[in-house]
């Protein structure tokens, strides 16, 4: 499977890491915006995505040049990894195998961003990581798997964000290989 990451986060580059171990996956490239920032506060021991595809020697690209870079490419799926850009239909459109996000929250409860803060303040219980089919609304695609934690009356928003990154982790690992042979399995939200 050919495969473009879109993502800045040390999250990211872990994906990408992942990926570079799997035999089946090859990285195309990285859509990254071009700024190298101090991630620590993330809590893993990596730099961010832009920075390690450059060290890597990993094509780094942007929404405007991918349609010319991956012209031709089959067997492409795309992975966004917290990427925090809106990803247009034309560029959904470009992967014979979707795109697939990477999502910091419970689907369908909470869509967009900042959904550690929204825990918190709702008293959620629980928290989740979910993988779900990028479509052309606002984390609305089909979800492909979640991953569950508890939520302590004690957490705070950055300990749900970090719990959520090792939600993201375990539920990207369990689907890596579905993901890298194309047989990915989704389920639409309204299921849910």
């Amino acid at each position: 499977m050919n495969i473009v990451v879109f993502g800045n986060v040390p999250l990211a580059t872990w994906v990408v890491k992942r990926l570079q171990a799997a035999s089946d996956a090859k990285i195309v490239g990285v859509v990254c915006d071009p700024v190298s920032r101090d991630f620590r506060h993330h809590g893993l021991e990596l730099p961010g995505l832009c920075d390690y595809a450059r060290q890597a020697k990993i094509p780094v690209l942007t929404l405007t040049d991918l349609p010319t870079s991956v012209s031709g490419v089959r067997r492409l799926v795309g992975i966004s990894c917290r990427f925090p850009h809106i990803i247009q239909e034309s560029v959904i459109d470009l992967f014979d195998h979707g795109i697939v996000n990477l999502h910091g929250g419970e689907l369908p409860r909470f869509r967009g961003v900042n959904i550690a803060n929204h825990v918190i303040l709702e008293k959620v219980p629980k928290g989740a990581g979910t993988l779900h089919s990028i479509d052309r609304g606002v984390d609305t695609g089909p979800i492909i798997d979640r991953e569950y934690f508890d939520v302590e009356d004690s957490d705070t928003a950055y300990d749900v964000f970090l719990k959520t990154q090792d939600a993201l982790m375990t539920v990207f690992e369990r689907n890596l290989d579905s993901l890298v042979s194309g047989t990915l399995r989704a389920v639409p939200q309204d299921e849910f």
